[in-house]
């Protein structure tokens, strides 16, 4: 993940995060280091301004009492691409509450974007912006 500044990658004026995958990268992944802790009974969702040429994943990472982690393969993105082939800006809100209510043993979480190349796809690019994770507490 790199932070853009051009103007024609960029949601609103201070940068996007960018992933993009040369011929030489099969894979990319970028997630937080901020173990968000759930509260039980708090609505949790996470907002993302997005465009891209092909599919991409919201993943949940999973930090156990126990000390493991594991992955919840969360959502997954199709291309933003109108009638004229251009990418446009999507806005998502994914709703977390309803899983994370589910996990035993959590101690936190933190959230993971996946981008796997696309083979057809001859410059893939997935752009992202105005992450957040919002709660009601």
């Amino acid at each position: 993940l790199v932070i853009t500044t051009n103007p024609d990658e960029v949601y609103e004026p201070s940068g996007s995060g960018k992933f993009e995958l040369d011929s030489e990268t099969a894979y990319i992944k970028a997630l937080t280091n901020k173990n968000f802790i759930y509260k039980t009974n708090t609505k949790v969702f996470v907002e993302i301004n997005y465009k891209n040429n092909q599919p991409f994943f919201f993943d949940i990472i999973i930090h156990e009492i126990t000390g493991q982690s594991f992955k919840i393969q969360f959502f997954m993105f199709n291309n933003t691409i109108d009638e004229n082939g251009d990418l446009y800006w999507n806005k998502i809100y994914l709703e977390l509450a309803s899983t994370l209510i589910n996990i035993p043993n959590m101690a936190s979480y933190d959230i993971c974007f996946e981008m796997q190349r696309d083979k057809s796809v001859s410059n893939p690019i997935v752009l992202i912006d105005n992450v957040k994770v919002i709660t009601d507490n």
